[in-house]
């Protein structure tokens, strides 16, 4: 068994030496062809230019500096032919066509430069414009369809809107109370704190918000919508060791009577006071709220001509509704007894009694109707 396990390393290793000297073999042979084809190429490029130098000696009176630094304007009459060099056309023509053909591009290229943006921008007729045109505009909602949005803009004229690629440039904005606020929902609000984690100083205002995806997102918006506690200075510590401002993204949990809101940010629970005079806004980044008629202001571009069809880079719808606010009349609610019918059994019972009055030739009784049920 020994000796056929020495037997096959033998045998491997002889392979392998036999391989070697092959590839080394080929790899010789490719640098001896390769070295024969660079010398052959250098020698045919020698006879060439030789023979093109005895050309030019022999037809040219004024002995030559340099094969090319030979006078470029010579006489081409039949008795002094300018030879051929191994191109086939003397030096005099060659680098008179590459001057001429150099300066017609030079010249179109300029044409096409100066021309084609003049004609993009008045509208030629006939003429593809090229690039696209960046626009701003006012308008009043309209509709929203198969992924479309649907404006009139102040003159009359109806645009449609596609939405733009990153969702957090899409927003209604809309003022809203206390009472429209529910336990559970996103806010997100700034404020300074200290090293305790407690609001320095009350907060102004508050925005509700809900979740959006944040793939794709830059740094900064993606925060807005990450629960957690984020610092507006990139470089201050996660937790305050000093008073800073930070932006607080989370559910929320409720407001006492105290005015003390309660957040989940993340992993921290946090109770901040509120302003006497707090503020809450809207800001969807969809159109659940938004109604026909609210006020749309669209960034985007379009392509030239026609300026009813917008990319938008953003857009953002704001209305005068206020969302939570009480209405004027409240139902007043009553609780009704077991024993009192209700309002239309009453009305029946009515009803019922006056065709009696009738059918006896009495005068209907002109008593109310919970009378006249009793």
């Amino acid at each position: 068994m020994a000796s056929l396990l020495r037997t096959r390393t033998v045998a491997k290793s002889r392979c392998s030496a036999l391989l070697e000297r092959r590839r080394e073999a080929e790899y010789n042979r490719g640098i001896a062809q390769s070295s024969r084809r660079r010398s052959l190429n250098s020698s045919i490029q020698r006879a060439q230019v030789d023979h093109c130098r005895a050309s030019v000696s022999a037809s040219n009176p004024f002995p030559p500096i340099g094969f090319l630094r030979e006078p470029v304007v010579m006489n081409h009459s039949a008795e002094h032919p300018f030879a051929t060099c191994c191109f086939g056309r003397n030096h005099a023509t060659t680098l008179s066509g590459v001057v001429t053909v150099g300066f017609i591009l030079a010249f179109a290229l300029c044409v096409a430069l100066s021309v084609k943006p003049v004609m993009a921008q008045e509208g030629v007729a006939g003429v593809e414009a090229v690039g696209d045109s960046i626009i701003n505009f006012d308008a009043k909602l309209k509709g929203f369809q198969r992924g479309v949005l649907t404006v009139t803009r102040e003159d009359g004229v109806d645009v449609m809107v596609m939405p733009p690629d990153d969702i957090s440039t899409f927003q209604f904005i809309a003022n809203a109370k206390m009472p429209f606020l529910q336990r559970g929902m996103m806010v997100r609000f700034s404020g300074s704190f200290g090293p305790t984690g407690a609001a320095i100083t009350p907060i102004d205002k508050v925005q509700v918000f809900q979740p959006v995806p944040v793939a794709g997102m830059a740094h900064h918006t993606k925060d807005l919508f990450t629960p957690g506690v984020h610092p507006v200075d990139r470089n201050a510590p996660k937790k305050p060791v000093a008073v800073a401002k930070y932006n607080i993204v989370g559910n929320l949990m409720g407001i006492n009577n105290a005015g003390v809101m309660m957040v989940q940010a993340g992993k921290t629970p946090l109770q901040v006071p509120l302003a006497q005079d707090v503020a809450f806004q809207i800001q969807f980044n969809n159109l659940n709220l938004a109604q026909e008629g609210d006020k749309v202001t669209v960034s985007g571009f379009y392509q030239p001509p026609d300026d009813t069809k917008v990319k938008a880079d953003r857009v953002t719808i704001t209305t005068d509704r206020i969302y939570g606010e009480p209405s004027d009349t409240k139902p007043v609610s009553r609780r009704k007894s077991r024993r009192e019918p209700a309002a239309d059994e009453k009305k029946e019972v009515a009803e019922a009694s006056e065709k009696t009055n009738e059918k006896a030739g009495d005068t209907p009784a002109e008593e109310p109707a919970e009378k006249a049920a009793e």
